[in-house]
């Protein structure tokens, strides 16, 4: 790996020792290209539609890739928020269903949860140990009603790494939706989505993914009902 070709990519380096990556990225340099072919393409030929719709056919089928899944279970949406949404109304939820957080998630995996309450569904808390999630504190408050347990892969405070893969088992033991913020730790740590086995990922590109706010990634397992 020629680490200086790598670091010349960002121009953020000539100025700073740049640690702030859970906040978002400074763009490098092949991003901003691609912005600029774009924006010039537009400019000169009024762009190529048929191009566009290759590209998007492409991110999918690379994305899915990157995270071992198929590209019919990415969707492009314009950030982990919107894809969490998504989760939230898509599953289907009744009055009486409850779905579980916990104390340590952002409120982009908080509000569109506690929306439903005006539908019926309860939302119940499970502990966050030292900012972490287990299995058990999630075991103690699910009953026969819950429908989802939503949790993030790193929080983003303290920053902890969550064990997906045994609340996914969990949850698909007792037919509950798991659901899981991605964004703090796709692009830094491996995601395996079929290893992990979460049912659906909402995540962002603006921090390690390295493309600017307004894209972002929804996948959803194939066999999801």
């Amino acid at each position: 790996m020629d680490w200086k070709a790598v670091r010349d990519q960002f121009p953020v380096t000539k100025n700073y020792v740049y640690l702030d990556l859970a906040n978002k990225c400074p763009l490098p340099l092949f991003s901003t290209k691609t912005i600029q072919d774009y924006i010039l393409d537009q400019q000169i030929t009024g762009g190529d539609k048929a191009k566009w719709f290759r590209t998007i056919s492409e991110t999918r089928e690379r994305f899915a890739k990157f995270v071992n899944a198929s590209p019919d279970e990415i969707a492009i949406v314009k950030n982990t928020s919107e894809g969490l949404n998504i989760a939230a109304n898509g599953i289907p939820l009744r009055p009486g269903d409850n779905v579980v957080l916990n104390e340590s998630e952002h409120p982009n995996n908080i509000y569109c949860w506690l929306n439903l309450k005006d539908k019926g569904v309860e939302v119940r808390w499970a502990k966050a140990r030292s900012g972490q999630v287990h299995v058990d504190d999630i075991a103690a408050i699910v009953d026969s009603s819950t429908r989802a347990v939503a949790v993030a892969l790193v929080n983003y405070a303290p920053g902890n790494r969550n064990d997906i893969k045994s609340i996914s088992r969990f949850c698909r033991e007792r037919g509950i939706y798991s659901v899981v913020d991605g964004v703090q730790g796709t692009g830094t740590l491996k995601v395996d989505a079929e290893d992990l086995g979460m049912d659906i990922m909402a995540t962002g590109g603006h921090k390690a993914l390295f493309v600017p706010h307004g894209i972002g990634i929804l996948y959803c397992r194939k066999d999801v009902t």
